[in-house]
């Protein structure tokens, strides 16, 4: 499928970025593919939660990605993995 406007949400915004959450029937491969989302509304240092495969036929999947950039009105979805923290005493 596309990607769908009407299936992105605002969850929070402040300093400059912005939260979403975008729901789709579509698989996490498909939502990184490069020229999928297709919108002018987010902008790069954006992060977007997604919650993806949730077709009937499909396995649910929740991604989180940054925008990279947006070019022509197609922003770049990058994948963003959890990092650990070290604490020092």
């Amino acid at each position: 499928m596309a990607f769908n406007e009407e299936k992105l949400t605002l969850v929070a915004h402040g300093s400059g970025n912005q939260l979403f959450q975008y729901v789709t029937e579509d698989a996490l491969a498909t939502v990184e593919a490069s020229g999928y989302a297709a919108t002018e509304t987010m902008r790069k240092g954006d992060a977007v939660m997604v919650s993806a495969g949730l077709g009937s036929n499909g396995t649910p999947e929740l991604g989180f990605y940054m925008v990279s950039a947006v070019t022509d009105g197609v922003a770049s979805l990058t994948p963003v993995t959890a990092k650990a923290q070290t604490q020092t005493a």
